[in-house]
């Protein structure tokens, strides 16, 4: 029986070592072209998800803290809703304006 050779590829009659080292090259090949993108992909929707939802509790917490502000120190209770309202109404025509013409039939 012949012995592994570490320095290069196994010798002609030492097919299990072929066969391994075949099989480690296909193995590398699958990763590489299937896993490591699939990987890529999922680590993606999970920290835009994970994104998205800390976003979302920003943009609450800063429209109470708004209104809260503009309660105590500026306006009565329906002139700081007008205003928080005013301002979302007016980012919303904004972002309205800006879309792609085609996209809402």
């Amino acid at each position: 029986m012949s012995s592994p050779n570490p320095a290069g590829p196994p010798a002609r009659g030492d097919w299990p070592a072929q066969l391994t080292s075949r099989l480690e090259s296909v193995t590398a090949i699958v990763e590489d072209k299937a896993v490591r993108p699939l990987v890529w992909l999922s680590r993606l929707l999970v920290y835009g998800i994970l994104a998205a939802g800390l976003g979302l509790v920003v943009a609450v917490l800063g429209t109470i803290a708004v209104v809260r502000l503009l309660n105590t120190y500026l306006l009565p209770d329906w002139g700081s809703l007008a205003v928080v309202g005013g301002i979302m109404t007016l980012s919303g025509m904004l972002f309205w304006s800006r879309r792609k013409k085609g996209s809402v039939s």
